[in-house]
């Protein structure tokens, strides 16, 4: 434990300070970081026998605040009693003290003002990839951010002030936790760049920004859909085989593989089939009309999804046989001999 005394540097005027001396104390050592003992408030008497000793108008202070109170906002006022000429009034260093400042002359102590703008951290991307079929409330990402000042002057605040148009996202204001807000739709929109905006709660109020690209990656998420609800066609019984008769056609909103249709014949005949890339219907087998006049094909659109399910479509496809004269007459005997032969015609 050391010991130490107090000296005068010059000599005191003690008629301009009849009642004493008030200093405040406070050591500290050399290290890193620094460290600071308690302070203590010595009284030096003056020599004369009417000093009077100097102290706080309240052996202490007592007050409330609101946590949300800005900058500038006065808190208490302190006072020696009796107050001297030339008194001095300072907060002793601590966590605490970062809060708040005192008018040296009056003792009016203040909320401290904000001197430092928030900043992002390096992480901050400047872009990210999400899927259309993320569900709501996912998360995206945590945004990161700081300020360096204290109390309420460093309480950091987000916000997206631009760029969300359809009100997609949403960005928690305290943690700066972004996730979905409603469901994305790659057809509709598949970039957005947000402003993502930072504040603090000092005053005067400090604010930084920095924009965020959100691209909306595909997901299987449509159909294929015809272009027609149903089709038709009418043909000759004696087209040939190989004939093109029809081509239906369907759409996909989807990108790549999702997007990509393909065709196929579901229901079980031999006498047509479809190009299974182009939709094109074609004659496979002979076809007699006095067999069978009408056929209705139900046709599949199905695209090439290679993860998840594969999105399809069905449509009806009806072929009519339009009579071609293919059959010669034929006689048909009497039962009668003695009646004549009659002949008919198919």
């Amino acid at each position: 434990m050391n010991e130490y005394k107090i000296k005068e540097r010059k000599p005191i005027d003690w008629d301009s300070f009849p009642y004493g001396y008030n200093l405040t104390l406070q050591a500290k050592d050399k290290g890193s970081p620094q460290k600071f003992s308690a302070v203590k408030l010595v009284h030096i008497a003056s020599p004369k026998k009417e000093s009077i000793p100097m102290k706080f108008e309240k052996e202490a202070y007592d007050f409330l605040i609101s946590e949300f109170s800005p900058p500038g906002v006065v808190v208490a006022a302190v006072k020696l009693m009796p107050e001297p000429q030339g008194v001095e009034y300072r907060i002793s260093p601590s966590e605490e003290a970062e809060y708040f400042k005192i008018n040296p002359n009056t003792g009016l102590i203040t909320t401290a003002l904000n001197r430092q703008a928030p900043h992002f951290d390096k992480s901050f991307p400047t872009d990210v990839k999400v899927s259309e079929d993320l569900p709501v409330g996912a998360t995206i990402l945590r945004i990161k951010a700081y300020d360096a000042d204290s109390g309420f002057n460093g309480r950091v605040l987000y916000t997206i002030s631009d760029g969300n148009v359809d009100s997609c996202f949403n960005i928690d204001m305290e943690t700066g936790v972004l996730n979905v807000l409603m469901p994305l739709d790659r057809e509709k929109a598949e970039l957005y760049v947000l402003n993502i905006t930072i504040y603090d709660l000092g005053n005067p109020q400090k604010s930084a920004w920095r924009l965020l690209t959100v691209t909306v990656e595909d997901a299987n998420d449509n159909k294929p859909v015809f272009l027609q609800d149903s089709y038709s066609v009418n043909i000759l019984e004696s087209t040939s085989l190989g004939t093109e008769i029809i081509q239906v056609e369907a759409r996909d909103k989807d990108l790549g593989p999702n997007g990509e249709v393909t065709y196929s014949v579901l229901t079980d005949t031999q006498q047509f089939a479809i190009n299974s890339s182009t939709g094109m219907v074609y004659v496979a087998d002979q076809l007699d009309r006095e067999s069978k006049a009408n056929y209705t094909l139900k046709i599949e659109a199905r695209d090439k999804a290679e993860s998840g399910h594969q999105q399809f479509s069905v449509v009806p496809l009806k072929v009519f046989l339009d009579d071609v004269n293919d059959c010669s007459p034929a006689f048909i005997p009497s039962r009668n001999k003695e009646h004549e032969t009659r002949i008919i015609s198919s």
